[in-house]
């Protein structure tokens, strides 16, 4: 439970909806992935296969770019906590880019 006085950090806010989209996405590639490789052991077109590759390497791509910002926030955050400790000020270098569109 947080204090009242404390307010929630926007850095560990943002990382919390970054690692549920991260989950989110993960779980379709896996999805996706898996889909791919039973289209390729059916009969089936491959314009099927190929649409399914696709999908499957979009999500992948995706899960990609989501664990780079994740690994960017972490970064930014462990930074802030070493310059309130006063032992290195790499927030203030640190510059984070403005986050990829949702997925529809």
């Amino acid at each position: 439970m947080q204090r009242p006085d404390v307010q929630p950090s926007p850095i560990l806010d943002e990382l919390r909806q970054v690692e549920s989209l991260y989950r989110a996405v993960l779980s379709g590639a896996v999805v996706a992935k898996a889909r791919y490789v039973a289209l390729q052991e059916s009969p089936c077109t491959q314009m099927g296969i190929a649409r399914a590759r696709v999908a499957w390497k979009k999500l992948e791509a995706r899960r990609a770019v989501l664990a780079m910002r994740r690994s960017a926030l972490e970064a930014l955050e462990q930074g802030m906590r070493m310059s309130w400790c006063g032992a290195a000020d790499a927030a203030r270098e640190f510059r984070l880019t403005p986050a990829p569109g949702r997925i529809s």
